[in-house]
Parts: structure tokens; C-alpha cells; sequence
């Protein structure tokens, strides 16, 4: 049997049923086209599915929960109740050199992978997936893709990748091996 959680977007969960459950979906959208706005609905709807959440993003913890706070969606005291975690890159990078190479170690989805299951969450967003799957050679994109997106689903979360609209050809290959490893994808534009 498919099992499939509400996203948390009325449009899309009542016409597609919402997600799958224990497995990702990938956001693509150009630069101010919702994404981050998505990911907050998806990081609440956790809430409302008595499920523990956790955000990673380039944002500061702090300025996305003003932002959810100011739409009206009550981060803060989700936060404060341990229901949902937000973590900052910042948080999981090791050295300052992360800036330069654009691409997080292995050490770092260790890191990920402890607090998810220390914590119990049972729903992630990542807010975007550049810095997860971005590498300079392409003939090993794919494995390293694949790799990801099994050891997301072999935690058994829910997972919501958010990824910029492309604008290189290696952009596009990795935008085009994320879609192949992944059941939904949709656009925002």
C-alpha cells in the first residue's frame, strides 16, 4: 500500500493526495518563487501531524522564524516545544572553508543523521539541497545523488529538497539525476 502525507498545501493535497510518506519530493523554483515558504508550510504540517520536524537552511534560524511568525505560522513555539528542530549549515559545517567549496563533507550528514534520529523526526526540509549534492565531477553525480536520497529514505523521514532553478548545463544534469531519483518534483515559477 502507498501511504502519503498531506504536504501541507491545500491545492496540491487535495489534488494530488499530498506526498509520499518516508520518501522525498523535490521543490525547483527560480530565486523568490516561494520555496523557503513551502518549506515552512511542509516543516509545520509536521506539527500538525504530531510528527517532530527539522529545517536545515542558509537562512539564520532566528530571521526564518520571523518570516513564518509574520505569515502567521507559529514557529517559535513550535521550536520551543522541541516539535521542530532548525538548523543553519552554519550548524553542521565543520571549518569556514565550506564557503569556497560549496559542498558539505560526509562528517556533516553524520552530524544530519545523528540529530534526526536522536530527536525522532519523522519529517525533513532542506531548504536548498545545493550544498548536499553539488560536486565538480559530474561522472560520479549520479551514485552521489543516489547515495543521498537511500540514506534519507533509510531514516525513514519524509523528505521535502528544495533545488534553484538551473542555469548551467551542470545545473541541469544535476537538476535532471535529482528527478530521476526522486518520485515528486514539481516548479514553482
Amino acid at each position: 500500500m502507498i501511504d502519503k502525507t498531506r504536504l501541507g498545501i491545500p491545492f496540491f493535497d487535495e489534488r494530488y493526495g499530498g506526498i509520499y510518506r518516508k520518501r522525498p519530493a523535490l521543490c525547483i523554483g527560480r530565486q523568490g518563487s516561494g520555496k523557503t515558504i513551502l518549506a515552512l508550510q511542509v516543516l509545520l504540517q509536521s506539527v500538525k501531524e504530531n510528527e517532530r520536524g527539522l529545517m536545515l537552511s542558509s537562512w539564520r534560524s532566528h530571521d526564518l522564524a520571523i518570516v513564518a511568525e509574520n505569515m502567521g505560522f507559529p514557529l517559535a513555539e513550535a521550536s520551543s516545544q522541541g516539535l521542530v528542530t532548525l538548523l543553519e549549515y552554519a550548524d553542521i559545517m565543520p571549518t569556514p572553508e565550506f564557503e569556497k567549496s560549496l559542498t558539505l563533507p560526509p562528517g556533516s550528514f553524520m552530524e544530519l543523521q545523528n540529530i534526526i534520529e536522536s530527536n525522532s523526526i519523522r519529517r525533513v526540509v532542506i531548504d536548498t539541497v545545493l550544498p548536499w549534492v553539488a560536486i565538480r565531477q559530474e561522472d560520479k553525480l549520479a551514485k552521489h545523488i543516489y547515495s543521498l536520497i537511500q540514506a534519507l529514505e533509510r531514516m525513514g523521514v519524509t523528505a521535502l529538497l528544495t533545488l534553484p532553478k538551473p542555469v548551467s548545463a551542470m545545473a541541469f544534469s544535476l537538476k535532471n539525476r535529482l528527478e530521476e531519483q526522486i518520485p515528486i518534483v514539481f516548479t514553482l515559477d
